[in-house]
């Protein structure tokens, strides 16, 4: 008896630290369990805040989107906003995902002239019950079927290639050339890769990434149709081949990348559908327009050239481009044709664009090595260029017929703020009636300068 009062005693006492221990132990293996689930999980990101102060000069008149642009000029000045979280996990030793959400803003828009938006909304994005935007800039996983063979699929990272991470002083943020894609696209890549040497890798690339317009309001017995009342397809094939060769240590620079890329677009309809607002003048019969595209690109970069801080960076497009019909057909006016850099209903164009890229780092320890470069953009009036993820008011890699020069200066501070600032001038010659891509070319005498100041932080 004495013995079981004893015991009950002991355990008296001993419950309280014991559930203590075990509620400790608990907490610890759920601390285990969670670093162990976030060990292959890894973030990322950046902050960018720049300011543009842009300067317009219309030496000519022409049109754009139907309105008359007119001799003179403005000026602007703008603060906007970046931010991006960067997603990578790996899951398996063979598979490995990349993501990143954007924004994009404007700082604190009041109103805006041209955009369908709502004045003062931008002050309570966020928190008003109003929108639920977010933005997937790429989702894709990388696959490793064996060592040498990798399958890619998602939004691929197909824009902020090379030039455009020099002057931005940062990392390489997608293999391919900005004068070959320059836009999001989503599809599938397959990739060859090997090392012909210790110092060097070569990558064979195969991507597909089909265009699409899509039928939203088909039912089971209606298809898209075109201006004449044909059906079109719904995808369209767009193919790839990228071969990519690395070296790494040589004699005479540190690194040096060179990139092939090949690209087909065959038959790719534009899409517009019927208008009819009962006036004889503006009525439609929607678009036959249709545009085959070839581009052809070799970009290749050298850093720390002969010893010295000196990197140079060089890339040449060159397109040709098959129009055919016209995105806008009017049965009382059949002389309004709009095609692919063209009035003519049938025309075939072959242009070329090129990249020039110059930065040296100046040894100067007490400001963390500041880096300072130049870049020049030429393109001729026929050439294929375009550039959805342009972030300068005058598109340095997306104008045509155009010369365009950049100066920039990087500041690096002590831990992850930079300071990128820089000056361009853009001159030019010819301008298309639609969207900068469709209609004839026009005569132009367009001088823009731009000057910018952009903080980034990386986190």
């Amino acid at each position: 008896m004495k013995k079981f009062i004893s015991s009950l005693a002991v355990l008296a006492l001993t419950a309280p630290a014991f559930a203590q221990d075990t509620k400790a132990l608990e907490s610890r293996i759920e601390a285990l369990e969670l670093s162990r689930d976030l060990n292959w999980v890894k973030l990322g990101g950046s902050l960018e805040t720049r300011y543009d102060y842009i300067d317009y000069e219309r030496n000519k008149g022409y049109s754009l989107n139907g309105a008359a642009v007119n001799k003179g000029g403005r000026n602007d000045s703008y603060y906007r906003m970046w931010a991006n979280v960067n997603m990578e996990a790996k899951p398996s030793d063979r598979l490995t995902f990349f993501g990143r959400l954007s924004m994009a803003k404007y700082f604190s828009v009041l109103g805006s002239n041209g955009q369908p938006t709502t004045d003062f909304a931008d002050l309570g994005d966020g928190q008003n019950m109003n929108r639920s935007f977010l933005f997937m800039e790429r989702a894709f996983v990388n696959y490793s079927i064996d060592k040498n063979w990798t399958f890619t699929m998602g939004r691929l990272p197909t824009i902020d290639g090379p030039n455009k991470h020099i002057a931005l002083n940062q990392q390489i943020m997608g293999n391919y050339p900005t004068l070959a894609y320059s836009a999001i696209l989503d599809g599938f890549a397959l990739t060859y890769a090997t090392q012909p040497t210790t110092d060097s890798v070569l990558r064979t690339k195969l991507i597909y990434t089909p265009l699409q317009n899509v039928n939203y309001a088909g039912t089971g017995s209606s298809n898209l149709k075109d201006g004449n009342g044909d059906s079109i397809r719904t995808s369209s094939d767009f193919v790839s081949l990228l071969v990519e060769y690395e070296k790494y240590n040589a004699s005479w620079f540190k690194k040096n990348m060179t990139i092939f890329q090949a690209l087909r677009g065959e038959q790719t309809p534009f899409y517009q559908p019927p208008f009819d607002d009962g006036n004889p003048v503006t009525e439609t019969t929607g678009s036959d327009l249709y545009v085959s595209v070839n581009r052809f690109v070799l970009y290749t970069d050298f850093e720390k050239i002969a010893g010295t801080n000196f990197d140079l960076a060089a890339q040449v497009m060159y397109s040709i481009v098959n129009s055919r019909g016209s995105l806008v057909n009017n049965p009382n006016s059949p002389s309004t044709t709009i095609g692919w850099g063209t009035d003519k209903r049938s025309d075939d164009q072959t242009g070329y664009a090129s990249v020039i890229t110059a930065r040296y780092q100046l040894d100067l320890p007490s400001l963390n090595r500041p880096k300072i470069g130049a870049e020049w953009f030429h393109s001729s009036e026929d050439a294929y260029v375009y550039d959805a993820a342009n972030v300068n008011p005058i598109n340095m890699y997306g104008s045509q017929d155009a010369d365009v020069y950049h100066v920039f200066y990087n500041h690096t501070f002590d831990g992850g703020l930079a300071l990128n600032t820089g000056y361009m001038y853009r001159k030019q010659n010819s301008v298309r009636g639609f969207s900068n891509v469709l209609g004839k070319n026009q005569d132009a005498d367009n001088k823009d300068q731009n000057v910018y100041v952009s903080l980034l932080a990386t986190f």
